[in-house]
């Protein structure tokens, strides 16, 4: 943290104190404070930025580097963007150039220094693009653009790649498995997203021209999610481990990450249950069965929501007999010891002809994980 001079402090403090009482609108003076301290953020970190940079000549690791030029370079801060005048320098005629002050300062992609950068990842994690531009303008001081939000991500990303393994080991022996946690839980998922394509139109035309159904996965993706998950005796859970891949077809990169996070955690721990958690997802559970789990468990949610569908399409939307036979089987999976096996059995109440959209040509709820361990 940076000291200043106290009285110097004081000073500042008591003339800005006397601008707000002299508002006419004192309820804008809570804005008006944050704007005027972000305008000498810039200023203050402006000024660093320019000392950082060198004269007409400098020697670097032995080697001299001479001016080539001089140009403004913007940057995006914690306090907004803000201009310098720096050089750029060659080592020899038409060689590549380098800009010292970026190097010293730390500055990421040619505009973003370390802090602007995760803030704004952090941001879009739970954001899109527009309400993060929209929560940065609210909040006064930083203000990028949100074509300049959404390239940070493709760009954290290709800097992140190539080191990726080393980085998740790294995180890997700093996290700390909880002392009382009796069981670890593995999960994964997927989703298709759309992507930002500009041959939709082509894609779609080829689909059509095999014969492929038309649809959501035109211009699509899939972004993938896993986690680990610490839980004691009590089945309280401690802790938990997030990863995600987007976008990534088949989820192999985050498989890799999920199956060398969970060996790592049972050298650690190989006292631990292992739990396996998804939906029916064949390619899931190829997965998720290849490490061995102790227990398998599908979540009761996505069960019944195969189950309605089959429902649907075998006894009619919305008729008694599909009511009825959801709610019993409902009520079977989610109380009934091994409530599972019987939702897997056809009802003798149901007619002799069991259409095949429930049962044939591998569609059924079997297909749906309902084989394996039901939870709520």
């Amino acid at each position: 943290m940076l000291s200043i001079d106290p009285s110097l402090s004081a000073l500042l403090v008591n003339a800005l104190v006397q601008q707000l009482l002299e508002m006419s609108d004192r309820r804008a003076a809570e804005s008006a404070l944050l704007e005027t301290l972000m305008e000498l953020g810039r200023k203050t970190y402006g000024g660093f930025l320019q000392e950082l940079d060198a004269g007409p000549r400098v020697v670097l690791d032995g080697m001299e580097w001479t001016a080539a030029c001089r140009s403004r370079g913007n940057y995006e801060t914690r306090f907004g963007a803000v201009a310098v005048e720096r050089h750029l320098y060659r080592c020899e005629r038409n060689g590549p150039t380098r800009c010292l002050v970026e190097e010293r300062a730390g500055i990421l992609f040619g505009g973003w220094t370390t802090g602007a950068a995760r803030l704004s990842c952090l941001l879009l994690t739970d954001l899109s693009s527009r309400a993060a531009a929209a929560f940065f303008a609210e909040m006064v001081g930083m203000s990028p653009s949100r074509t300049k939000l959404q390239k940070l991500p493709s760009r954290v990303h290709a800097l992140l790649e190539p080191r990726r393994e080393r980085v998740e080991a790294a995180l890997r022996h700093s996290a700390k498995i909880p002392r009382e946690a009796v069981a670890v839980a593995v999960s994964i998922d997927g989703v298709m997203v759309k992507e930002q394509v500009s041959n939709r139109e082509e894609r779609v035309q080829a689909a059509q021209r095999e014969g492929r159904k038309v649809g959501g996965p035109i211009g699509s993706t899939e972004a993938s999610v896993g986690s680990l998950s610490f839980y004691n005796s009590a089945g309280e859970r401690l802790d938990t481990r997030r990863f995600a891949r987007m976008p990534e077809a088949g989820k192999e990169t985050l498989k890799s990450t999920l199956r060398a996070e969970l060996a790592f955690v049972l050298e650690e721990r190989p006292d631990l249950v292992v739990v396996a958690v998804s939906d029916g997802a064949p390619n899931n559970w190829s997965f998720l069965s290849s490490m061995n789990p102790d227990h398998e468990v599908v979540d009761a949610y996505h069960v019944l929501e195969h189950i309605k569908r089959r429902l649907d399409r075998t006894l009619g939307v919305n008729s008694h007999p599909n009511q009825a036979t959801y709610n019993s089987m409902k009520e079977a999976l989610l109380t009934v010891p091994g409530g599972h096996a019987v939702v897997c059995l056809v009802p003798a109440s149901w007619p002799a002809e069991i259409p095949s959209s429930f049962t044939g040509e591998g569609r059924g709820i079997r297909d749906s994980g309902v084989s394996h361990e039901s939870a709520a």
